[in-house]
């Protein structure tokens, strides 16, 4: 079933917390501003992550990161509009209170009627349905936060950048037949462009901050998505 999808069609967002990782944690009392938790984005199709980080849990946060990576798709020729999907728990980052006052201004109407992809939330309880994701928190614990020292906020951002371009380029993955993300997306699209891979992992408090400010004093819209080399590579 999921090799039917078209990549980017079915996508599944969700939090880990940082904070239950002994030595992550470590390293967050001796290193001052590092994040506490990790927005991830996740095609079912390739396998292919997007991520963000911030010291909060917020709808604020979800959403700026959902619409950075909706903006970076798009300028990459995979738009999330029309029949895309992001799939999510019932968690309040992600309108779940909203579901029982149907008030919705935040990730739910962003995804609906900015990005005008469908937003789907899992049923309460089964986690099984956010599978992919949930096994990626797993590995990137396991392969990640297990392993590296970060000397510095700057410096984490460094890692995780370096670490989530491998993930989506050179990684296998064998329950996909020993194939990167952009094995299979290359498949799927020859022609694809493979600047949809350099989106680095996103300081999304930063982020947060620039959407605030860009608001308020010019009331202009916009997510700062980092900005791409300025001339597509050869494909390969």
């Amino acid at each position: 079933m999921k090799a039917g999808y078209r990549p980017f069609q079915e996508n599944q967002a969700d939090t880990k917390y940082l904070t239950d990782i002994p030595f992550y944690v470590a390293q967050l009392l001796e290193v001052p501003g590092l994040p506490r938790f990790e927005y991830t984005f996740r095609d079912v199709r390739t396998g292919g992550v997007f991520l963000g980080f911030a010291k909060e849990l917020s709808e604020a946060h979800a959403s700026c990161f959902v619409a950075a990576v909706g903006a970076h798709l798009a300028r990459c020729g995979f738009p999330l509009a029309g029949q895309s999907v992001v799939q999510t728990d019932n968690g309040q980052e992600y309108s779940g209170g909203e579901r029982i006052t149907p008030r919705d201004r935040g990730f739910h109407r962003l995804v609906e009627h900015t990005l005008h992809a469908t937003h789907r939330f899992i049923p309460p309880g089964k986690k099984n349905h956010q599978a992919d994701v949930e096994s990626f928190h797993a590995l990137i614990e396991w392969e990640f936060f297990d392993l590296q020292r970060f000397r510095s906020p700057p410096h984490f951002f460094d890692q995780a950048s370096t670490w989530l371009l491998w993930w989506n380029t050179v990684r296998k993955n064998y329950s996909k037949g020993g194939r990167s993300p952009d094995d299979i997306l290359r498949t799927a699209c020859p022609d694809r462009d493979p600047r949809v891979w350099l989106l680095p992992a996103l300081d999304l408090d930063a982020l947060l901050v620039k959407r605030i400010d860009l608001k308020t004093n010019s009331n202009k819209r916009g997510y700062q998505v980092p900005a791409l080399p300025g001339h597509r590579p050869k494909l390969p």
